[in-house]
């Protein structure tokens, strides 16, 4: 886990916590995007995410081919940093000369997780059926697991009927589903304590790359989704720091980045003279995007329209 720029001790304190706690936030969304940073940015710019278009193999025919004659390409899907989300914390003047640790990582801890599920609901939010339309390969109603191997098993079909290689791709359940798929296994299949802690089954579980547990889906009406299937690759989304323009009327600012996600927060603490009051706040610019729909399998509790 990387540093932070901050240089007061509750300033470290606040911000190297929420970074944990929005790392592990957005851990169920960790396998399945790109995350790239820039060294600065402003809400509208885009960052490019590439994407490989490989066809068939050839077979080698000296007399009419030769190696030039492959037609892969290289394209690039752009993604917005339009999204800014932000939560901040209040504190008294007694709060930050004393300095207890437990109230600045408790502080901390709070703002990261409700910016950490505030990526994750942004970004796995675009699985839903307008995104992802309905058709005989990517929606599968599945309510539940409970003594069905079988249904679980059944998945790894589906993914690759949809196209994708299921070594490669992430099973995305809810929570429901994801405790009826430990249940369905011995601990030392799925990985033992620290799978159930982290919510995340043993690589390889089911011939998926990964199986995890997201409970950030859409409850919206006519959704239904319990889970979903998603390719290496299909969902794309960054974020990138953003610097603050009126320094002046700031006590403190700075970042907090996780060099293995690229995951940045942004952090400014500053005081409100007519009320005196003090806000220590934290702030994410990112962009999300479903890259490639096709690639994308959603499971619903019930068939949808």
């Amino acid at each position: 886990m990387a540093g932070t720029t901050l240089t007061s001790l509750a300033g470290k304190l606040f911000s190297e916590q929420a970074l944990v706690e929005a790392t592990k936030a957005v851990f169920p969304i960790s396998t399945i995007g790109h995350r790239y940073v820039e060294t600065e940015s402003a809400p509208g710019t885009q960052i490019v995410v590439p994407l490989f278009d490989v066809p068939a193999a050839k077979e080698f025919d000296a007399d009419d081919a030769d190696y030039t004659s492959g037609t892969g390409t290289a394209s690039g899907a752009p993604i917005n940093l339009d999204i800014h989300l932000f939560q901040g914390y209040n504190f008294t003047d007694y709060d930050f000369a004393q300095c207890p640790v437990a109230f600045w990582k408790g502080a901390g801890e709070a703002i990261g997780r409700a910016l950490g599920l505030g990526i994750a609901a942004k970004v796995v939010g675009l699985i839903n059926k307008t995104n992802v339309a309905k058709s005989a390969t990517n929606e599968v109603v599945l309510a539940s697991l409970a003594e069905k191997k079988s249904s679980l098993a059944n998945l790894l079909n589906t993914a690759e009927a949809a196209g994708m290689d299921p070594a490669k791709a992430t099973l995305m359940l809810g929570g429901k589903l994801f405790s009826e798929a430990i249940a369905l296994m011995d601990a030392n299949v799925y990985g033992g304590p620290e799978a159930v802690r982290q919510g995340s089954l043993a690589p390889g579980c089911y011939g998926f790359g990964h199986i995890v547990r997201c409970n950030a889906f859409s409850a919206a009406t006519g959704e239904n989704l319990t889970g979903a299937i998603v390719a290496e690759g299909a969902l794309g989304y960054c974020s990138a720091p953003l610097e603050p323009q009126g320094k002046a009327g700031l006590d403190e600012y700075g970042f907090a980045t996780d060099p293995d996600s690229g995951l940045t927060i942004g952090f400014r603490r500053f005081t409100t003279q007519a009320t005196g009051k003090n806000h220590f706040i934290g702030e994410v610019l990112m962009g999300a995007k479903l890259v490639q729909p096709t690639k994308v399998v959603r499971l619903v509790s019930a068939a949808t329209a």
